[in-house]
């Protein structure tokens, strides 16, 4: 199985290459055997809608498989599974006057604010210091910790929503 973000992916033609890449790295990995795999996009991108239509993986697959037929080492791409989501029009969130749009200028502030992240990582000190947490969890660099804030924001508007953001 593996993992492949659609996030800065805008054609059909440019997925595509990133599975042929994809398939070449299965296929590095393997040294000489053939694989069989399945792989899962994610991400947010516009390309969501048009990989969303009926039968456009179905093609895409068709082709890919073709082009592995015959090959001494290829890599038999069981399934594409699309598990995407269209990009978030963050700007149209920050003007809401709800929820969502307190939700979105709350990260905003945590991604922008220097005084805020710091809030933000002193609320947390206990969790990295804590005989458990010292165990568990790493100290995380700053670029890291906003990476961790980004993440949260789309898992929170994918769980509360995700489709009508877009």
């Amino acid at each position: 199985m593996e993992e492949l973000s659609i996030d800065s992916l805008y054609t059909e033609q440019e997925l595509i290459s990133q599975i042929h890449n994809c398939i070449e790295k299965i296929r590095k990995e393997a040294e000489k055997r053939s694989s069989i795999c399945r792989i899962i996009l994610t991400g947010r991108s516009a390309l969501h809608s048009s990989i969303a239509r009926k039968g456009v993986l179905d093609d895409i697959l068709k082709d890919i498989r073709e082009d592995e037929e015959g090959g001494k080492q290829f890599v038999w791409i069981e399934s594409i599974e699309d598990n995407t989501n269209p990009e978030i029009d963050r700007k149209s969130l920050l003007e809401r006057e709800d929820f969502i749009g307190d939700l979105v200028k709350l990260f905003e502030e945590f991604s922008h604010d220097e005084t805020k992240i710091a809030e933000l990582r002193e609320s947390l000190e206990p969790l990295f210091t804590s005989p458990g947490g010292r165990k568990l969890i790493e100290t995380i660099d700053d670029e890291h910790f906003l990476d961790l804030i980004k993440k949260a924001e789309a898992l929170c508007l994918d769980q509360l929503g995700g489709d009508e953001f877009s």
